[in-house]
């Protein structure tokens, strides 16, 4: 158990989480500085810059910090455990024996967490295309697949053009912006309560599911519209539509790929798979962020249409391919997507 290279490079891991911790924090407060500032727009760019980047590092770090300091039945196992206590098993042992009580018996999870830092002497130095082994196959298709239809799905379009989708059909904009802010905070609240009683997958089917009809009455309203019905009809589907949007997308697709992929990928990896899922996830936001308007112009009620196909694609991907990762430890997901 005490080892050089071992002991070396764990705390390595737990210093690197650490200081991307520090540096989202200054990025944020510097960008938010800068924006409150500016009186150009170069400088404005600047302060959206860093805010960007730390949003960005913050979206991975959080999820993966979050799910190593967790019990399994709110998350998973204590894999902060593994990161901190190399060569130092009195005290690990001691910091389970408080943290499960005095009478638990922790022999089995401290079994658990040596022989999961026994797989880190396996890692090379240079681990950056460590992650395209067989092995990571599956957690690499879950995790980017995932992030994948989070983004294809609309969410930046409904975000980011909320006012211009509710006044093309002839809705309020200020109504419907306060309404749909409201469904999201229900739906997230509810979504906390939910997660770990009836798990990720479950939720996460719900939550295409409703993703899909949303897209699909959107569609339906703009394609309406071009047939010169009713405004009042257009409108109210509409609104319905960014409503059922709004709840359904918040409960599930909006927030649990995050503790996903925080869950799958093995503390080896974990690093350079969370990086590259990561990428993936904010370039598909840029990209229906940037190509939405133009879609809209072009067919207003194709692009929902599109919205709505990718999100029943992604209940067929998430029932085939999602693992339900509720009640297991790290140790035992690792096993799971590496067998």
């Amino acid at each position: 158990m005490g080892t050089p290279g071992r002991e070396m490079r764990i705390p390595l891991l737990e210093e690197q989480e650490e200081v991307a911790m520090w540096v989202t924090d200054v990025s944020g407060i510097i960008g938010w500085c800068t924006i409150f500032l500016s009186e150009s727009a170069w400088s404005l760019d600047l302060g959206r810059l860093l805010l960007g980047f730390g949003v960005g590092l913050a979206s991975y770090v959080v999820p993966v910090y979050v799910a190593e300091v967790t019990p399994k039945n709110l998350r998973g196992g204590f894999v902060s455990l593994s990161m901190a206590m190399i060569g130092r098993e009195k005290d690990m042992k001691a910091a389970l024996r408080h943290l499960r009580g005095k009478n638990a018996d922790i022999s089995e999870e401290i079994s658990e967490i040596e022989g999961y830092i026994e797989t880190l002497q396996l890692v090379s130095e240079h681990r950056t295309f460590y992650i395209f082994q067989r092995k990571y196959v599956k957690a690499l298709t879950v995790g980017l697949g995932l992030m994948v239809f989070q983004q294809l799905g609309g969410l930046n379009a409904y975000g980011c053009y909320l006012s211009s989708i509710l006044e093309r059909a002839g809705a309020s904009s200020t109504a419907g912006s306060i309404t749909s802010v409201s469904v999201q905070l229900a739906a997230n609240i509810v979504a906390v309560f939910l997660m770990d009683k009836f798990g990720r997958r479950p939720l996460l089917l719900v939550s295409a599911s409703g993703a899909c009809l949303a897209g699909f009455l959107i569609g339906l309203s703009f394609l309406l519209q071009d047939y010169h019905q009713s405004t009042d009809v257009v409108s109210t589907l509409t609104f319905v539509g960014i409503m059922v949007f709004s709840g359904f997308f918040s409960l599930g697709l909006g927030g649990i790929p995050w503790i996903i992929m925080a869950e799958i990928f093995p503390i080896n990896v974990k690093g350079s798979a969370g990086s590259l899922v990561n990428l993936v996830s904010w370039g598909g936001s840029w990209l229906v962020a940037y190509t939405f308007n133009y879609f809209f112009e072009w067919s207003s009620a194709g692009v929902f249409f599109v919205f709505s196909g990718i999100c029943c694609s992604a209940v067929l991907f998430i029932a085939k391919m999602v693992p339900e990762t509720k009640g297991r430890t790290l140790e035992e997901i690792e096993a799971l997507m590496t067998s």
